[in-house]
């Protein structure tokens, strides 16, 4: 299934699911005044997280992949979003700016034990976890404000430019 982000049904956006091969079965799962957008299935597929400002400020939330038990993950002040599961789904990353400006910090999948990765004057955001869970990359626009693809542990450790310039969006290991 393809999990994905619209206002077809006439709210500002909600989250759907369909089927991959050939759209059927499109189901509305939030079908909220909110915005409910940026949605990410977890590794074995029995929940996905997504962004939402349903609390009158933008924080992650997570639901069963048919739409139920909908929890809230975050509560901070400021704009919590982007989620992204590890391969393990134990934790979810994310992108936040509750320390002023967006950094790239991690949570356990249950919103417990949130950590600030990256702390940089310049936005940090869109981590994407490597096929193995050790690293993180990110966007980040450090290096004379161009956005540029980092690499760092998933500690928040080792930060260092790749020297691409781009926004990741996914990490796949080739054999």
């Amino acid at each position: 299934q393809i999990a994905f982000s619209s206002s077809r049904d006439g709210n500002y956006s909600d989250i759907y699911v369909m089927n991959a091969a050939d759209g059927s079965n499109l189901t509305n799962l939030t079908n909220h005044s909110s915005r409910d957008y940026a949605p990410a299935w977890s590794p074995d597929g029995t929940q996905i997280a997504f962004t939402s400002d349903r609390t009158l400020d933008v924080e992650i939330f997570v639901m069963d992949a048919d739409g139920g038990n909908v929890e809230q993950l975050t509560a901070s002040p400021g704009h919590d979003w982007g989620p992204v599961w590890s391969p393990d789904g134990r934790r979810i990353a994310f992108a936040s700016n509750r320390s002023g400006n967006f950094d790239v910090y991690v949570m356990d999948a249950d919103g417990g034990n949130v950590e600030q990765l990256t702390d940089d004057p310049t936005e940090d955001f869109e981590p994407v976890w490597s096929p193995d869970g050790k690293r993180l990359a990110f966007g980040s626009r450090r290096l004379a404000g161009a956005m540029e693809i980092f690499l760092m542990a998933t500690d928040g450790s080792g930060v260092e430019p790749t020297g691409v310039l781009g926004i990741p969006s996914d990490w796949f290991s080739t054999p």
